[in-house]
């Protein structure tokens, strides 16, 4: 039995845009005049021919495809930003942990001085400062020794006394 090239012509048509016709679901979330949300999206399933559809919808899947791009690329921007600030952090990270290291030995110091000790020694301090003030040579040395005073206490020779 052999088949005429009219009909081989009619079964290759039929087969062919059977294999490049796919089925698509259109979801419509939104009413298309008030823009407002549905309360159930419409659902509606139909056959299309591929290249068709392809055509009808290219303006779509480039404007898809672009914002894509755009927001891959703002992103890789921020990113950018991000990457920087941290790199800035990270280096005043190190500059306070070089100071703190620094102060170290300090800050031990303070921390094991007891408390009596401390103000034995910052009394000791004063009333030699208010002997220098009282008894002292020079006006100049009169005053450093005020300065110092109010280096100490926070408050004026004179305001304290």
């Amino acid at each position: 039995m052999f088949i005429n090239e009219k009909d081989l012509r009619r079964i290759i048509k039929e087969e062919l845009i059977s294999a490049l016709t796919i089925r698509v679901k259109y979801e419509q979330h939104r009413d298309p005049k008030t823009g407002l949300p549905l309360s159930t999206p419409k659902i509606k399933e139909q056959d299309e021919y591929l290249p068709a559809w392809l055509i009808n919808h290219q303006p779509y899947l480039e404007g898809a495809l672009r914002g894509v791009q755009q927001t891959q690329d703002k992103q890789d921007g921020q990113i950018i930003k991000l990457t920087d600030k941290l790199k800035e952090f990270e280096i005043g990270m190190k500059a306070m942990s070089g100071i703190l290291m620094g102060l170290e030995g300090s800050i031990k110091a303070i921390a094991y001085t007891p408390i009596k000790q401390i103000n034995i020694d910052r009394d000791s301090k004063l009333s030699k400062l208010e002997k220098q003030i009282n008894e002292g040579g020079s006006e100049q040395e009169k005053q450093t020794a005020k300065d110092k005073w109010k280096g100490i206490t926070g408050v004026d020779y004179e305001s304290s006394n």
